[in-house]
């Protein structure tokens, strides 16, 4: 029932372009639920230090409503923010509860992957102006639910207990999302996504290699299996399809001028150092920055907040994301070797998510911040199972 919960919010309503049903009706009905039925659990996920310094961030973004210099902008855009928050605050309550519920998580992370790749196998993509642009999908979308199904993959494949057999089938299946996926972002033509899916997958399969317990014959079968399928796909690319697509030019491009991703930004810290206190107000870079029409965002997590909440904003959103950080530090003295796979893994998608929030606005997007919340969940709840071993 979760599962479709989250499929239904992150993605299929927003498909069929009725995302407005999940932002107003599910999500107000899920946090309805908690506070009736499921309280407890709800107190219990407020106790963390995580969630107290994120929930003081979302408090003071919305105070800014005040002296917003368009409250109304202001206000549309922290309600946004808010519908986030309540979104992964239900996803971390009920992942924080038992393990079993984070897998469950990652598995229905992967599982839209997969229905991502088999729609565009079946029914393939719409192609705009060199980019691949579906009604329900823009072309920077693709990357966020590759990002994340790929990330549930390789976690699950570490951190799950199953049978050899089964394992190889899971292997084969992990490489072949990895070539999918690396063909659907060629297909998007995003460079952000390009690097960071890139990134992901030779860092994981880096960890899985150099930490693993199997033997070195078995190291070596699985490395090389992975390195093959990705030269060849590569390869494949390289034969003047990679230099003839999209995604090729639009990197050329970033050499030989200033994109509206880098105007925008250096506008955000241009509004931010004038405000550098507590900036302009939720939503209200937009609004003083007349250059792009009123209700862009600059691209960037960290110029946004600094333009729009100014450095209090910043010191507390990095407040929040320092303290994953430190409780994920702790484990890495005292983990066995098992452990500490998922724990890079885990360190891992957090750089990626910080570079993801030098291309995309996350704390208003409830794809890139629903998972984030599970991982720290993840966190804590291998901090408590080694308090466990420890006693």
């Amino acid at each position: 029932m979760v599962c479709f919960y989250v499929i239904a919010i992150i993605f299929l309503l927003s498909f069929i372009g009725i995302g407005e049903i999940g932002t107003n009706v599910m999500i107000p009905l899920g946090i309805f639920y908690l506070l009736s039925s499921k309280f407890s659990l709800l107190k219990y996920a407020l106790s963390h230090k995580a969630i107290k310094w994120y929930f003081i961030f979302c408090f003071f973004t919305s105070i800014s409503i005040v002296y917003a210099i368009d409250p109304v902008a202001a206000f549309k855009t922290q309600k946004k923010m808010l519908i986030v928050f309540a979104f992964s605050l239900i996803v971390f309550s009920y992942a924080v509860s038992s393990v079993r519920y984070i897998y469950t998580m990652y598995v229905t992370n992967a599982f839209m992957l997969l229905i991502l790749i088999i729609y565009v196998l079946s029914l393939g993509v719409a192609i705009n102006e060199g980019r691949a642009d579906d009604t329900g999908l823009n072309a920077n979308t693709y990357g966020y639910y590759i990002f994340n199904g790929l990330f549930s993959l390789f976690i699950l494949y570490s951190g799950t207990k199953i049978k050899k057999k089964l394992r190889v089938i899971f292997l084969i299946f992990l490489i072949a999302a990895c070539i999918f996926s690396l063909w659907i972002i060629l297909l998007s033509a995003s460079r952000g996504a390009s690097i960071i899916t890139g990134f992901l997958i030779i860092g994981n399969i880096f960890i899985i290699f150099s930490l693993s317990k199997k033997g070195v014959m078995k190291k070596l079968v699985f490395f090389l299996f992975t390195l093959l399928s990705l030269i060849y796909f590569t390869t494949y690319l390289n034969d003047n399809y990679f230099q003839d697509s999209y995604l090729s030019k639009r990197f050329q491009l970033l050499e030989e001028v200033e994109t509206p991703r880098e105007l925008l930004i250096n506008n955000a810290i241009e509004i931010g150092i004038r405000n550098p206190i507590i900036g302009v107000g939720a939503g209200n870079f937009a609004i003083i920055q007349k250059t792009d029409e009123q209700g862009s965002f600059s691209h960037n997590t960290f110029t946004e907040i600094f333009a729009n909440f100014g450095l209090l904003g910043l010191v507390l959103y990095g407040g929040f994301f320092s303290n994953i950080l430190f409780k994920l530090r702790k484990l890495f003295k005292y983990s066995d070797i098992n452990t500490k796979i998922i724990l890079y893994q885990i360190l891992l998608f957090l750089i990626a998510f910080n570079i993801y929030s030098t291309l995309y606005v996350v704390y208003l997007s409830n794809v890139f911040m629903h998972l984030l919340f599970v991982v720290y969940a993840h966190i804590l709840m291998l901090d408590r199972n080694l308090l466990i071993k420890v006693k």
